[in-house]
């Protein structure tokens, strides 16, 4: 019995080699065939599996001796201007930039309120004292120093209105008469005849500023006020002190400067005045007792130019 089916199964076994031969011949050769291979990217390939170093890696005396070679890099690398500037943080030196100025200091702002001021400076004697002959201005007085205090407030930035107050001082005039008798020409130390001269005024005034708010404020002024001035003759000698005083109105003051504010305190500047008045009344002292009061007749124009600065609070 074993004997004819061992044949049967040999030869069954045979049969089922050859089928799955046949059937595997034609898949290989539609594989090996590029018509019928599955497309792949042109650009990108299969990832290298990361590398795995054994213990110990690298190896002593890695890297080998004469490494780099002599004479690398080769001369002249990197090529100039390389790196471009700018490339590094920071940048060069060149490339910083300068420090900002300081910024400039601002003038004190426009102010309003109470202003004080002292002007002074030299003032010349001008026109006529009145009509009689040869009765001018610098025949009585000579040139004065004027000190003069104003009062008064900025109602407005622009606008000042207030009152001022002034002394002035000086020797006696050019007449020759006066002259003669005020030198010392008995040749001692002492002078036996002392002369003077000085002025007193006051009045009120208003003064418009064009820049109230900067540094370098002009201004123009107007003032109308009363004047008196003083000739004054002490004859020690004789025994004799005789002082005449003339005065009338001063109708018009003008002026015109400049503050320079340095602060919301204090200023400064120039100034340049001409005054224009009349002397309406005369009165005459001998050793302090009135010989004459009464008005002048003979009116003429007289006046004074001053030049000077004055010293501003609160401008």
């Amino acid at each position: 019995m074993l004997e004819r089916v061992a044949p049967a199964l040999v030869a069954l076994g045979v049969l089922l080699c050859a089928t799955h031969d046949a059937a595997a011949q034609p898949a290989a050769e539609q594989a090996n065939d590029p018509a019928h291979s599955a497309p792949q990217s042109p650009t990108r390939s299969p990832a290298a599996p990361a590398p795995v170093y054994p213990q110990g890696y690298p190896p002593p005396g890695y890297p080998p001796a004469g490494y780099p070679p002599a004479g690398y890099p080769p001369p002249g690398y990197p090529p100039p201007g390389y790196p471009p500037p700018g490339y590094y943080y920071p940048p060069p030196p060149h490339a910083v930039k300068a420090p900002r100025p300081p910024p400039k200091k601002r003038p004190p702002p426009a102010r309003t309120g109470v202003q004080l001021a002292l002007r002074t400076g030299l003032s010349i004697p001008l026109g006529d004292a009145s009509g009689a002959p040869r009765d001018e201005q610098r025949e009585r007085y000579s040139v004065q120093v004027p000190f003069v205090f104003d009062i008064g407030a900025k109602f407005w930035p622009n606008v000042y209105i207030g009152g001022y107050l002034g002394f002035g001082v000086g020797a006696e005039g050019a007449n020759e008469r006066v002259e003669e008798l005020c030198d010392d020409n008995d040749g001692n130390t002492e002078n036996d005849i002392e002369c003077s001269a000085y002025t007193l005024r006051i009045g009120v005034e208003a003064r418009y500023y064009f820049s109230p708010d900067a540094t370098l404020d002009p201004w123009l002024s107007y003032g109308i006020g009363y004047e008196a001035a003083t000739q004054s003759i002490d004859d020690r000698p004789q025994n004799r002190a005789e002082e005449t005083t003339a005065g009338g109105i001063e109708f018009a003051r003008l002026g015109v400067g400049f503050d320079w504010r340095a602060s919301r305190v204090f200023g400064l500047g120039p100034l340049v005045e001409i005054a224009a008045g009349q002397y309406t009344h005369t009165r005459t002292e001998v050793n302090g007792v009135e010989t004459f009061d009464g008005p002048i007749d003979d009116r003429a124009l007289h006046g004074w130019a001053t030049i000077g600065f004055r010293g501003v609070f609160f401008p």
